[in-house]
């Protein structure tokens, strides 16, 4: 029996996070094993009802990562995995540099912000004044977790709610939002030194 296992891989291009989490239907954590014989398993991170058998992982890090020769001296690697409704892996060379992997120490940061982001839902149809509407994305504005404030921003501007990021964060082009966008865009740096 033959299995195909698909990924949409954009060569050379990055999926953006807020791409990947909210155009996904599932998110696996997988723990992928570099021993004899390799293994990986996964473990149901979205949405956490379902019953359904995991997808298959079709790509972790490719055989040009700078970053395989560490998950293999580590002997495994955890990475968060998307998936859309087709079952489709969401995966761009971002993952190849050790971003959505346990390579990255903001790791845990990734996943709770990923976890938390999933369980947020449309609010304009909610029957309540509009200072009650979207309190889950503008406490979140405001963490401490940059993967949670990026989140939450791209979740405000695509549901045509930007006035909330920009009470938040500032007038765009302001000092005081440029700051903001900074501490949403702070990642650890290069996880993976480069190969030479």
């Amino acid at each position: 029996m033959l299995s195909l296992v698909v990924a949409t891989v954009l060569c050379g291009e990055t999926v953006p996070l807020a791409d990947k989490v909210f155009g996904s239907a599932r998110v696996v954590e997988f723990t992928v094993s570099y021993g004899k014989p390799p293994r990986t398993e996964g473990r149901l991170l979205f949405p956490p009802e379902s019953t359904d058998p995991l997808p298959k992982l079709a790509l972790s890090l490719t055989s040009n990562s700078p970053c395989l020769p560490l998950a293999r001296k580590r002997k495994q690697l955890k990475l968060i995995a998307f998936f859309d409704e087709g079952g489709r892996q969401l995966v761009g060379v971002e993952q190849d540099r050790g971003e959505g992997t346990d390579l990255d120490p903001a790791y845990p940061s990734l996943v709770a912000a990923v976890l938390e982001a999933k369980g947020w839902h449309e609010e304009r149809m909610r029957a309540v004044g509009p200072e009650q509407l979207w309190q889950p994305q503008k406490k979140a504005l405001g963490s401490d977790n940059p993967y949670l404030r990026r989140l939450a921003a791209s979740f405000l501007q695509s549901h045509q709610a930007a006035d909330e990021v920009d009470a938040a964060w500032g007038a765009p082009g302001s000092v005081e939002r440029k700051q903001n966008e900074a501490r949403a865009t702070a990642q650890s740096g290069a996880v993976c030194p480069a190969r030479k």
